[in-house]
């Protein structure tokens, strides 16, 4: 009987005894020793994105008169203010600090170039006077660059 034992003993052992080992899967032993190996490439935390770089097509100019003195055919001086809106994707918290915003209005005798500088956000509408060649003339800003820093 002793030798049955021993003879079974010695079959299971050339054998290799898999049947253990076969009851892990391979794959996931590999797997979690390649993970713990390897550094993740993906941040843990959320890294904040990079600010959008700004265009023309994000922010829209409005030309508001905010006094107006003709003088029959000699034409009219115009007081306005130029504001500006972010219409752009996502908020305006997501621009860079700084964003120069450069226009220019026309309907007057001299087109006018300005910029307004957006700092975080905030802004001062650009206020000037015009002089236009009549009294029915319209007063438009369009925007021609802009700059992010």
């Amino acid at each position: 009987m002793i030798r049955v034992l021993f003879a079974m003993l010695v079959a299971l052992t050339l054998v290799g005894c898999t049947a253990p080992q076969s009851a892990k899967p391979e794959s996931t032993t590999s797997t979690s020793a390649t993970a713990s190996e390897t550094p993740s490439s993906e941040p843990t935390e959320t890294e904040p994105a990079e600010p959008a770089e700004p265009t023309a097509a994000d922010f829209v100019l409005k030309v508001k008169t905010t006094k107006k003195q003709c003088f029959g055919s000699a034409g009219c001086n115009v007081s306005i203010k130029v504001d500006v809106a972010y219409v752009g994707a996502g908020s305006v918290d997501d621009l860079p600090s700084n964003v120069d915003i450069t226009f220019e209005v026309k309907g007057g005798e001299d087109p006018y170039t300005s910029t307004i500088e957006l700092e975080d956000g905030k802004y001062s509408p650009d206020k000037t006077l015009i002089s236009t060649k009549t009294s029915k003339a319209k007063l438009t800003a369009k925007i021609t660059d802009v700059d992010s820093y």
